[in-house]
């Protein structure tokens, strides 16, 4: 305290400015949207795998109050936790102090007004909206006990709002995708990824390599740390360790946190840009960090393999002139327009390609990870493209049923992922185009009343003339179709595909060789496999089921939706004089129900018929002795 209290009599002050590397205006003028630049990178990736921007002592932003004449000598940074989230800032590191029965910010002995609760309030509002992402919280305490801090975090984490992947493993990206990593030293309040002790700031142990050198060296030391093998050249020097690196710098000697990051940003944006061609940069943490550098550093990934895209090619077998796309695509272009004919899709990634411009025409689903190297039916007919997720992690892919005002998928529309008791665009709606995996019953009323119409699982209307109640749609439920992802390795790894439909003809890729499976809570599969002496047998799997290790040669898949989802619903629409009646086909029975309900039926058939004729063998060796004794009379 005594500390910050001597260095603020002479703190100096920097104009609030903003450029590419510095930002210190707390408006954040200029702040490119980047919630979702996680959801281009590929699944498999572990987060060693890829450059990552941060910030360090995050939660200094607020109100300092035991000494605000400090603050100069305190604060890293002046943007709030939603607008750091918004520029594209995964990783955060938080002080934690227990104060006034609560859990607070604090930076050495100066303390902030900023609480825990509100950060995780902010955390769990972003993540609800944004499932592609994952956080990174290094966490530091003072006074905090494991019992206090749960105490205050508990409820957040029972209520499933927030989840904390707190194992000492560096994971893979899908299975942290909406989640936060915990790094801790060993602190004994919180379980995490283990940050080991080591000398001068520089940390390693076999997980991760830490530097967090921040007094005691030159400036110029110290960006030649940020640059070299302990900081953001780590991943190409040693790629077996998750490399962080801390370009924060407060040594007194030289200047502020706030001087000395204006000074130290320069370089390291200079630096960084010059990886644009792609180079794993590992996590830069940074003090009051610019819209361009925040910008610079999530670019690297773009030249590695970590992009989640496909690839389009004019030649078959990937030749000739090619382009790759990582969203939606309305024109490829007069240099590629119908002269597509292979494609290559990555990990995570699959394809649905039109023959008209704007999404028009009819389309064609490629398949996850799809790679073909020619297609007849579809060879220079390509003009526009979208770009969706594979469900290999159900927890953060969103789609949606969107709704068209005119025909054709045109003129103002409306996207839906869940049920609308009133459609924002009421007694519009003429066209509409439901993502794969996705399905809809649509209302004339509000509140799902009168005329209704079933829209099946990923399909697409151009004109609702098909049905009575066109441009009177006023209410809608969408759901989501049931489906199974089957995968190549255990615990979900490998190569892998996901289906809503029977597959009786396993690919050579998968035939044989599934090893594990887990189907949406609507879902259930029957799973064919053979013996080593090509005998058949079948396996019924129970509704939402997750197997991560399977030692049978699967060869035929078939998919079912639970009972009672709405997705197994077929309405069948028939007009009659007072209106419309909805009727239900066998809609709320299992396949293996109604196969028993049929052999019952066969079963009680077979007996009728056996008693009629026993009892008619009875009656007629009845009359036979009949017959024998009058004869016998008459002798």
């Amino acid at each position: 305290m005594v500390y910050f209290l001597i260095l603020s009599l002479f703190s100096p002050s920097i104009k609030a400015t903003c450029n590419d590397n510095f930002c210190n205006d707390a408006t954040a003028p200029g702040i490119t949207d980047r919630s979702d630049w996680m959801s281009y990178l590929i699944d498999q990736l572990q987060l060693k795998d890829f450059s990552m921007p941060g910030t360090h002592d995050s939660g200094t932003f607020g109100s300092i109050v035991n000494t605000p004449i400090a603050a100069a000598w305190a604060d890293c940074q002046v943007w709030g936790l939603d607008v750091q989230l918004k520029s594209g800032l995964r990783f955060f590191d938080w002080r934690l102090q227990a104060r006034s029965g609560s859990i607070y910010i604090c930076h050495n002995d100066i303390e902030y007004d900023v609480t825990w609760t509100s950060i995780l309030d902010t955390t769990t509002a972003f993540l609800s909206n944004h499932k592609s992402e994952t956080l990174i919280f290094r966490l530091g305490f003072t006074d905090v006990t494991r019992d206090f801090f749960n105490t205050i975090t508990s409820p957040y984490v029972n209520a499933g709002k927030i989840v904390f992947f707190e194992e000492d493993r560096i994971p893979q990206l899908i299975h942290v995708r909406g989640q936060i990593i915990i790094l801790v030293g060993d602190s004994g309040v919180v379980n995490g990824l283990i940050m080991a002790p080591g000398e001068n700031n520089f940390l390693m142990n076999s997980n991760m390599a830490i530097e967090d050198i921040y007094d005691g060296e030159t400036v110029d030391t110290k960006i030649d740390y940020v640059r070299g093998d302990r900081g953001i050249n780590g991943p190409s020097a040693d790629p077996h360790r998750w490399h962080i690196s801390y370009s924060s710098f407060s040594y007194w000697i030289y200047g502020t946190p706030e001087e000395l990051a204006a000074e130290i940003n320069a370089p390291i944006y200079n630096t960084v840009q010059g990886y644009s061609s792609g180079k794993n940069i590992g996590v830069l943490v940074m003090d009051f960090p610019g819209n361009a550098l925040i910008g610079s550093i999530i670019n690297t990934n773009t030249g590695l393999d970590t992009i989640a895209q496909c690839c389009f090619y004019t030649d078959i077998n990937y030749g000739g002139s090619s382009f790759c796309i990582q969203s939606d695509t309305s024109y490829v272009g007069d240099s590629f327009n119908d002269k597509i004919s292979s494609w290559n899709c990555s990990d995570g990634r699959y394809a649905i390609i039109y023959k008209d411009k704007n999404y028009g025409g009819d389309k064609y689903l490629t398949e996850c990870r799809g790679k073909e190297s020619s297609n007849e039916n579809w060879n220079d007919q390509i003009s526009s493209i979208k770009l969706k997720y594979c469900d290999q992690d159900y927890q953060y892919s969103t789609k949606y049923c969107t709704f068209f005002v005119d025909s054709g998928w045109q003129g103002e529309s409306v996207p839906y992922s869940g049920n609308q008791v009133t459609v924002a665009l009421n007694d519009k709606f003429s066209s509409w185009d439901c993502d794969p995996g996705m399905g809809a019953i649509i209302y004339q009323d509000d509140n799902y009343g009168g005329l209704s119409s079933t829209i099946s699982c990923g399909t697409r209307q151009a004109e609702a003339s098909k049905i009575s109640f066109q441009d009177n749609i006023s209410s809608v439920k969408v759901y989501k179709c049931p489906y199974c992802c089957f995968y190549t390795e255990d615990n979900y790894q490998g190569n892998y595909f996901c289906t809503a439909n029977d597959i009786l003809n396993l690919s050579p890729v998968f035939k044989s060789t599934i090893t594990s499976w887990r189907c949406t809570t609507n879902a259930y599969a029957t799973l064919t496999w053979e013996d080593s002496n090509h005998n058949d047998y079948t396996y019924q799997t129970s509704c939402g089921e997750n197997t991560v290790h399977n030692d049978k040669a699967i060869i035929k898949i078939q998919i079912h939706t639970c009972s009672g989802w709405s997705a197994m619903i077929e309405e069948e629409i028939t007009e009659t004089s007072s209106g419309v009646h909805t009727s239900s086909r066998f809609g709320l029975l299992l396949p293996w129900q109604i196969g028993l309900i049929v052999a019952a039926i066969s079963t009680i058939f077979i007996a009728i018929i056996v008693v009629i004729l026993l009892w008619k063998r009875r009656q007629q060796s009845i009359l036979m002795n009949d017959e024998s004794a009058h004869v016998e009379m008459s002798k």
